[in-house]
């Protein structure tokens, strides 16, 4: 519905399907925030190809295929997360926060328990809110067992 009356011109998102007996995972990507896949308490961007729905005329699956292991853990954000946050400088200026900033505030609880990393990570994007919280602020985690 959306194509057909051409109010996709900025409809993002992603798709993810996680396979545990193959042990493979895929993403179809329009342009989202790249998943993170935390292997060994290293962040890996998902970086797969896709632009938003209505940029093209004709739609193009862009896929990305990439292994996963028991204890790997999977974050999905939003664009809100990265529109609401700045990180604070030494000269008490801020500047804009990107998609590798979320990958440290990651690597800091990388070690912690699933359960825990998830809060302690919320509870530093929500502290380095520059303005106030938007309602398209999401953070998934998902733990390979």
């Amino acid at each position: 519905m959306l194509i057909e009356n051409k109010a996709n011109v900025a409809v993002t998102g992603s798709f993810t399907s996680l396979n545990t007996k193959n042990m493979q995972g895929e993403v179809v990507s329009a342009a989202s925030p790249p998943p993170i896949l935390f292997r060994k308490y290293i962040p890996l961007p998902i970086v797969s190809k896709g632009s938003p729905l209505g940029i093209n005329t004709k739609i193009e699956e862009y896929k990305k295929v990439f292994k996963i292991a028991s204890g790997n853990r999977l974050f999905f954000h939003t664009y809100g997360i990265i529109r609401s946050l700045r990180q604070k400088m030494e000269n008490k200026d801020k500047r804009k926060f990107h998609f590798n900033g979320v990958d440290d505030i990651l690597l800091k609880y990388g070690k912690e328990p699933f359960e825990n990393m998830v809060n302690h990570v919320w509870q530093d994007i929500m502290n380095m809110c520059y303005y106030k919280p938007v309602d398209d602020m999401l953070l998934i985690g998902i733990e390979v067992i």
